[in-house]
């Protein structure tokens, strides 16, 4: 039987300070700009608790469930500038796949309802440094030559084919 239970609920938050990504697992979370918060949001606009997640039962035993977005903390203080969600300002919200809840104007978090673990992956941007590195790691040209064949060759190897062939090419001037 497929279940909500047996798929990961992921929030992608994009802010000032990066982009990550946070799994629901627990029953409640707070959300704002405070240090002490679950979810912290890094944006001046953000209220201090600027909203709540709370777990929500779609059936009587607890292994259907989804999430619900609360503005302002469970006291009952709302947030200073309110909850976008869709482009829509809204006081709660039982949170779907795809909503993009919009916090400041550098920050917004998306919710995804995921079937594995593995699926998180899709979601990590790759990081600048780690293309550089895996740039210079690649020392490395593979060439498919005419007979299907796989070569490989080296950066250094190819700069000199390559160099080789436009003296090769060169060679062929007419003759005027």
């Amino acid at each position: 039987m497929n279940t909500l239970s047996s798929f990961r609920h992921i929030l992608v938050i994009e802010d000032q300070k990066a982009r990550r990504i946070v799994a629901l697992e627990e029953a409640a979370y707070s959300v704002g700009r405070e240090s002490s918060n679950d979810i912290v949001i890094y944006e001046q606009v953000v209220s201090r608790r600027h909203a709540t997640i709370v777990r929500v039962k779609l059936t009587p035993r607890l292994d259907s469930y989804s999430y619900r977005i609360i503005d302002g903390d469970l006291e009952g203080h709302r947030s200073t500038n309110g909850l976008l969600i869709n482009g829509k300002l809204e006081e709660s919200h039982n949170l779907k796949h795809g909503d993009v809840v919009i916090f400041g104007p550098q920050a917004k978090v998306s919710y995804y309802i995921i079937s594995t673990a593995l699926d998180i992956d899709l979601f990590n941007p790759l990081d600048p440094g780690q293309l550089e590195q895996e740039e210079d790691e690649m020392i490395e040209t593979m060439i498919a030559d005419e007979n299907n064949k796989l070569t490989i060759i080296s950066d250094e190897n190819l700069q000199e084919r390559d160099r080789d062939d436009l003296i090769r090419l060169a060679s062929f001037r007419t003759q005027s």
